[in-house]
């Protein structure tokens, strides 16, 4: 029995996306189909794509000891930005901007910003 509001409620009500089908009757969709359904989501999977780019290259021009403390990189304009784990890092990462710089050698990189971004969050 439906309560007394149920044909005003839009939860009894069929989706138009789906037709009348109920949930029970739809198959599932896979993550690949449900993405290449939204743009919103092909533009999230690009820009997560692009930073996980930048952050493997920065590790590369970074120095050994300092690069496993490197949480994300990314680019901003023409400025590569770096997040590290620790303000301790994140001091030696400021300390090595020229020499990220030189070593990228990417004509769209002209500056370096570090900030702290630790891997746990707020305790």
């Amino acid at each position: 029995m439906l309560p007394k509001n149920a044909a005003n409620s839009k939860v009894y009500e069929s989706n138009p996306r789906h037709g009348s089908q109920s949930l029970k009757d739809r198959q599932p969709q896979s993550l690949a189909q449900i993405m290449a359904g939204s743009r919103r989501l092909q533009a999230l999977d690009h820009s997560r794509q692009a930073r996980a780019g930048w952050t493997r290259a920065a590790r590369g021009w970074l120095p050994q000891d300092i690069a496993p403390h490197l949480v994300g990189a990314t680019l901003q304009g023409h400025t590569l930005v770096l997040s590290f784990d620790s303000a301790a890092w994140a001091a030696r990462g400021r300390y090595l901007e020229r020499e990220i710089l030189a070593s990228a050698g990417d004509a769209s990189i002209s500056a370096v910003k570090v900030r702290v971004h630790p891997r746990g969050g707020l305790s």
